[in-house]
């Protein structure tokens, strides 16, 4: 089956070229989409490029609209059956956990595998409320408990 990962990426630092390097050597397919980063981010952008599908906004439009556009470029050029494990650019998600993510979505097909962080440690107020908050809504609206919603 093939593995894709998504990586949504607004002015992103080396660690994503790092990331989309692991994942290909992995045999991933890694799609990077650019959301509008500013000039100054095409080298880190351009690094990634040997390892990844990097696609373009021209501006900013948010991380539902890059996602979106991934999931329209995958669907278009991607060929089925596939996994898409989506990623964050800061390298916040290892390369050991999307692959575990993966493995989890290839033997669980019709499921939807969500990850969860930890918060520990000095996690921001405005991280942690908003978190609850997400938690509390999803639990409402699916009648399912989780420890962590991003």
């Amino acid at each position: 089956m093939n593995r894709i990962a998504l990586i949504p990426a607004y002015m992103p630092d080396k660690k994503m070229v790092d990331i989309a390097r692991e994942l290909f050597s992995e045999g991933f397919e890694v799609i990077i989409v650019n959301d509008g980063s500013p000039k100054e981010y095409d080298e880190i952008f351009n690094g990634a490029a040997c390892f990844a599908e990097v696609l373009y906004h021209e501006s900013n439009r948010g991380k539902g609209e890059a996602l979106k556009t991934g999931l329209k470029y995958i669907r278009m050029h991607s060929k089925a059956p596939y996994i898409i494990v989506n990623a964050d650019a800061d390298g916040q998600h290892k390369a050991e956990d999307i692959i575990r993510v993966a493995d989890t979505a290839e033997v669980n097909r019709s499921s939807l595998v969500l990850g969860s962080r930890k918060l520990e440690g000095k996690v921001p107020f405005k991280s942690r409320f908003g978190n609850a908050i997400t938690r509390f809504v999803y639990r409402l609206s699916t009648k399912a408990s989780v420890y962590d919603t991003q």
